[in-house]
């Protein structure tokens, strides 16, 4: 049995002797066709089944291998969480208006889930597969686990692979024991996008159950404000607070990584600058900001950083920095912004002060020699279930992020043309493993396959231009 079927195993039987009103008295019950008392979901399945949470197909099979889908997903989550749907709601998904009949479910789990967001607005992508880490993202935020350090991924060789915005959920999840991976000889592999099956959601869920059974068992469900109001978090007397947020010219002319580019930079960017926060549930601060709207707060206006350093309280912004939002793309020079911190905890959101800004103009970019950096330069290796990527580390203090592009029929893929596998937003991090199996977003292929062929580049974004690499061709 490989690692990961282990644990689940092991976590199953815990959890069956934790909760007498899920043992059953006939462990050889046969629940579906496909499904007896030696496979290793057996009893998370059938307790799915009788909490109507995972159902089965027509023809009286369970199909444990089967794919679960992103809105599939959701659906899960709700009836685990005994979550509340409103059958009126409205979708925050662009991509979600024809699937009206799970709308209410997407909303319900939202706080549990994993989107993506766009220069227009937020995608959900409802039938694509849902994945392990976003499994990881479910588990730490439905149990109310705190989100841990990085360190133990260092452990993972395919950790590269997993999203930089999931890194500490999939850390908790691994800590805290609710999802190992699988170990080959002496290599760990958490496996960040593999799809998720249906035996692997149903095992995993058994967590949502447990800690449910203890919450009717005696402890208040609490639910919280959608309009942001404080509230006092179970685990502490400590409100949810907000920040106060205050901005001044960037005199010395920094690069948004503490490097100055020397006086001709100069007032040309603004500081932003707020007051730390400590609450043990608080999760980053979004930076928020709007031309017309003078109460601007996140989700709603969209966001221009999304920081979870909670050590950090400055932030740089200036002409041809980018925006995630509906109302522009990117801080034009001469304008008047509203800006605020969203501070976003485990289960609230709440806004701060707002304050306008005017963003001043930048310099020429002839001024600045390492504006522009030349093309990256890429290298790939086959390793039989996995390729290899490395290339050049950016240069250019404009750095915003690496987009991993791949595709098998285009010769020259590139982002957005070509969707991509990865964003990587760390100047550093110049590395990744892809898996066999791994999902792909938006290209002309759905996940990496064996005895493919494929056409791999990095593209590299920089404030106002991308440049993209070589490309390589390589035989999965």
């Amino acid at each position: 049995m490989k690692t990961i079927f282990k644990s689940a195993l092991v976590l199953v039987l815990v959890i069956s002797m934790c909760i007498p009103a899920f043992a059953t008295t006939n462990t050889d019950e046969i629940i579906f066709s496909d499904i007896d008392s030696t496979h290793y979901a057996y009893n998370a399945i059938k307790t799915m089944k009788t909490y109507g949470i995972i159902n089965g197909y027509p023809d009286g099979t369970f199909r444990p291998n089967n794919t679960v889908t992103r809105v599939e997903f959701a659906t899960m989550m709700v009836k685990a969480l005994k979550l509340q749907i409103n059958l009126n709601a409205t979708s925050s998904f662009s991509d979600m208006n024809t699937e009206t009949w799970a709308i209410p479910y997407v909303e319900a789990a939202k706080n549990f889930l994993t989107g993506y967001t766009t220069a227009t607005g937020y995608t959900f992508k409802p039938h694509q597969a849902s994945v392990r880490e976003d499994m990881a993202v479910a588990l730490i935020k439905a149990l109310g686990k705190n989100t841990d350090t990085e360190t133990v991924l260092s452990l993972y060789a395919d950790q590269n692979g997993i999203s930089n915005n999931l890194r500490a959920f999939v850390a908790a999840a691994i800590n805290n024991n609710l999802m190992i991976g699988e170990t080959i000889g002496t290599q760990r592999y958490f496996y960040p996008q593999r799809s998720l099956t249906r035996a692997e959601a149903a095992s995993l869920l058994m967590n949502v159950i447990r800690e449910e059974k203890i919450i009717f068992n005696g402890e208040e469900k609490v639910t919280f404000d959608v309009n942001g109001n404080t509230d006092t978090d179970s685990d502490s007397n400590t409100p949810y607070g907000a920040t106060t947020l205050s901005a001044e010219l960037d005199r010395a002319g920094n690069n948004g990584n503490g490097n100055a580019y020397g006086n001709s930079n100069a007032n040309s960017a603004v500081v932003l600058k707020w007051q730390k926060i400590t609450h043990p549930d608080f999760e980053g601060y979004k930076v928020v900001a709007s031309l017309t709207d003078q109460t601007p707060v996140y989700p709603e206006n969209g966001y221009a950083l999304w920081i979870t350093d909670k050590n950090k309280t400055t932030a740089l912004i200036k002409a041809g920095s980018s925006y995630n939002g509906s109302e522009f793309s990117k801080f034009e020079a001469g304008k008047t912004y509203y800006f605020s911190i969203t501070a976003v905890y485990k289960d609230k959101k709440v806004p701060g002060n707002v304050i306008t800004v005017t963003i001043p103009n930048s310099p020429s970019t002839s001024n600045n020699t390492n504006y522009q950096d030349n093309a990256l330069t890429l290298q790939a290796e086959n390793k039989g279930d996995s390729i290899e990527l490395k290339w050049t580390i950016a240069q250019a203090d404009c750095f915003q992020g690496y987009k991993v592009v791949a595709s098998q029929t285009d010769t020259t893929p590139m982002y957005p043309d070509n969707g991509y596998f990865k964003y990587i937003t760390d100047r550093d991090d110049n590395s990744i493993t892809i898996n066999k199996d791994d999902s792909y977003g938006n290209g002309d292929f759905t996940k990496f396959e064996k005895g493919k062929t494929y056409y791999i580049a990095i593209t590299y974004l920089c404030e106002g231009y991308k440049k993209t690499s070589n490309v390589v061709k390589i035989d999965f």
